[in-house]
């Protein structure tokens, strides 16, 4: 029996969910910098401050510079 895992993505649609990603990674770490000022912290990154500030910061300069990475690769590419 044949099963289908995955959909096949054109590459303008790979480069769209890539952005999408990327956008939404760089929107998680500055909410989370900007809440770190507040006293606040985002519900589902309450574990990075289990090994200390330092970390935690590390993390949330990960999760937005990974988040720009992504968004720079899915640019879009113009074929002209």
């Amino acid at each position: 029996m044949y099963f289908r895992t995955y959909q096949h993505l054109s590459s303008n649609q790979f480069q769209s969910n890539m952005r999408f990603l990327g956008g939404f990674l760089i929107i998680v770490g500055l909410l989370s910098i900007a809440l770190q000022y507040l006293d606040m912290q985002l519900v589902f990154l309450k574990w990075i401050y289990q090994w200390g500030q330092n970390i935690a910061w590390m993390i949330r300069g990960g999760i937005l510079l990974a988040g720009l990475i992504l968004y720079i690769a899915g640019k879009p590419i113009y074929k002209g």
